[in-house]
């Protein structure tokens, strides 16, 4: 994972998110990433409850088809 204090939004692989089996809808958001590329956001998964160090909180993630990281979460 890696936490990006300039990210607005939280967004995971597809890797993950099929080993997490969460439910997802469809979304329609666009991204620019930090190089300025653009990457279509197509599904979302709705108020996840995340566990980091014993602190839940619950998120909408997005999946991204396109990145190098697994998981990007954004500043709190």
């Amino acid at each position: 994972m890696v936490i990006d204090g300039g990210s607005q939004i939280w967004v995971m692989s597809e890797e993950v998110a099929r080993e997490l089996n969460i439910g997802w809808r469809c979304a329609a958001w666009n991204m620019i990433t930090a190089d300025g590329n653009r990457s279509d956001l197509s599904t979302v998964a709705k108020s996840v409850p995340v566990n980091i160090h014993g602190i839940v909180s619950t998120r909408h993630i997005f999946l991204a088809r396109s990145g190098s990281e697994q998981v990007i979460l954004s500043r709190p």
